[in-house]
């Protein structure tokens, strides 16, 4: 492939446009290049790469000086970060995100020879002719960004994850953010939008509502209640900590993932049990601490009877067998049941557990994105991270003359 030096800058999707996971999006002007995020499917393969780095090899075969930056950490953002590393792109990223690759790094194999660069709050890098600012954005993960580039007089916004009303609630500093974007950048030629809920009505609501439900739950039961939710959401276990202090019950913290979260909260680990146990499982992954509890084969965790399981998450498309088959043990065991609001139906389990208001996204819905985008005002919006038919009822509700959807591979020069 050969990369034209014409000042002009092309966008080429590696993933992330088919489906949920493996973004991975490539910036080039021909003599310099920005990879944004490097990530798996959601319960993939450790191994799999991103579909499309045949691509990116063309670009650093064609002496193109080219470098990584990563927008958060989870995992369909961040999974395959060590394909980038092998081919000795150095890699920017928060403090945040670092901590959680430390967390990730037998997983993720990443060589010690990694090129890792940690940024601060508001970064900007200049890399050829790109300046790059990095503006914090709320998601459900802390050290979230947007990546501003601007390319002479060219500016592309790659906004990625984001919500209103993110990790810190607050809004209104939200729109600060995407404003001041909109004035540092002037005209946005290219919006690179996450539109994952864009078939969800409204905003995307706050977290204190699901940590409000929990509060009632813990203070309502009487017996151990286990909670089981991504453990990447760090705001939500620190929420759940506090109720649970609030109640005087102790807490106890199942499962690697949650584990290594407590542990960047920078708290020694507790009890592998306790009134309040904390465990991996949400989505049915096999052998995650809940799913090896409801069907008896965990190493030292048993369920105790008339114990209350709570779900504080919703089913990925894809994972309802899984998640059906380890609640359908758990009710068998006699474990009060309770998940979120619409998810018994989704999931067809053949009982009725108790529903509450138990998990919002990290994803903006359709206000939000509306909104985001009369903010911004983008002269052209390439949306990205969606199944399939997210993307006609995006262009729906924004005009589809303004949207352009890009396939693996393809190439839109701005």
């Amino acid at each position: 492939m050969v990369w034209e030096r014409n000042g002009k800058v092309s966008i080429i999707p590696l993933g992330g446009v088919v489906g949920v996971g493996q973004n991975c999006f490539l910036y080039t002007d021909g003599s310099s290049a920005v990879v944004v995020d490097c990530g798996i499917k959601p319960n993939a393969n450790w191994a799999d790469p991103p579909p499309r780095l045949d691509i990116l090899d063309g670009v650093l075969n064609g002496s193109v000086k080219t470098i990584g930056i990563i927008t958060h950490a989870h995992l369909d953002h961040i999974g395959a970060v060590r394909e980038l590393a092998k081919r000795e792109v150095p890699i920017y990223l928060s403090e945040w995100s670092n901590r959680f690759l430390g967390r990730y790094a037998e997983n993720l194999n990443v060589p010690r020879k990694a090129k890792i660069h940690i940024f601060d709050e508001n970064p900007t890098i200049r890399h050829g002719k790109f300046e790059i600012s990095l503006m914090p954005v709320n998601h459900s993960i802390p050290g979230a960004y947007a990546v501003l580039l601007k390319h002479g007089k060219k500016s592309i916004l790659h906004l990625g994850d984001f919500k209103f009303n993110g990790v810190q609630d607050n809004v209104f500093e939200t729109r600060k953010v995407l404003r001041d974007i909109r004035k540092k950048a002037g005209l946005i030629n290219c919006l690179v939008l996450d539109i994952l809920n864009s078939e969800m009505e409204g905003f995307t609501p706050p977290e204190y509502l699901v940590l409000e439900s929990i509060d009632g739950i813990i203070r309502e039961a009487r017996n151990q209640v286990i909670i089981s939710f991504f453990a990447s959401n760090i705001r939500r276990m620190e929420g759940i900590l506090r109720i649970a202090a609030a109640h005087n019950r102790s807490i106890g913290i199942a499962g690697q993932g949650m584990t290594s979260s407590y542990g960047l909260l920078g708290k020694r680990a507790p009890s592998s049990n306790g009134d309040v146990l904390l465990i991996g499982g949400s989505q049915g992954e096999d052998n995650s601490g809940l799913v090896r509890m409801a069907f008896n084969e965990h190493a030292y965790l048993r369920l105790p009877r008339s114990s209350t399981v709570v779900l504080s998450s919703r089913c990925i498309q894809g994972n309802e067998m899984a998640v059906r088959g380890c609640l359908e043990n758990l009710h068998a065991s006699n474990a009060r049941i309770i998940v979120h609001e619409g998810e018994s139906e989704k999931l067809g389990l053949s009982f009725k557990p108790e529903e509450r208001f138990l998990h919002v996204s990290g994803h903006e819905q359709r206000e939000g994105l509306q909104e985001g985008k009369d903010i911004l005002k983008p002269e052209v919006i390439v949306p990205f991270h969606a199944p399939e038919d997210r993307y006609e009822i995006f262009e729906s509700f924004v005009g589809g003359g303004q949207t352009k959807r890009l396939q693996l591979g393809e190439k839109l020069e701005i």
